[in-house]
């Protein structure tokens, strides 16, 4: 992600944490804010879904346009989503199970990489931060969510 904003002249200032709380994530979104963000890409952590409500009003309330890896987050206010589409991962997750639990050694089962990205666009949300979104990228959506 990094080389790619570096290519688009866009800089990405990360935000870290210790300590995980929704006044952490406030704390953290305000930082972005007077550092002069435009947009939140969200991390791939538990955390992130444990206060992902939290952390989707508090960007929309400062008016962030906010990027997700998962579906979810684009259902529950994202401006869009781009990752892995979790139902395929948790379904090999258990056909993996299933052959252990049949007696199989886990070093003779395959290693999994997912192969389905999922491209969700929030288009109401994206609205309400007086933002289009091309055409381009609506056709290539897998969701629009209006």
């Amino acid at each position: 992600m990094r080389t790619a904003a570096e290519r688009l002249g866009i800089s990405l200032v990360p935000l870290l944490f210790d300590d995980v709380s929704a006044a952490v994530f406030e704390r953290l979104l305000d930082s972005a804010v007077e550092s002069g963000a435009q947009a939140v890409v969200l991390s791939e952590t538990s955390e992130i879904f444990t206060y992902q409500e939290s952390i989707l009003r508090g960007a929309i309330s400062r008016r962030l346009p906010t990027l997700a890896a998962y579906r979810s987050f684009a259902q529950s206010g994202a401006t869009c989503s781009l990752g892995v589409n979790l139902d395929e991962m948790f379904g090999e997750l258990a056909r993996q199970i299933a052959h252990i639990l049949d007696g199989a050694s886990p070093g003779e089962i395959r290693f999994f990489l997912p192969t389905t990205f999922e491209l969700v666009v929030n288009r109401k949300a994206a609205a309400e931060l007086g933002l289009q979104v091309s055409p381009a990228l609506l056709a290539r959506a897998d969701e629009v969510i209006e």
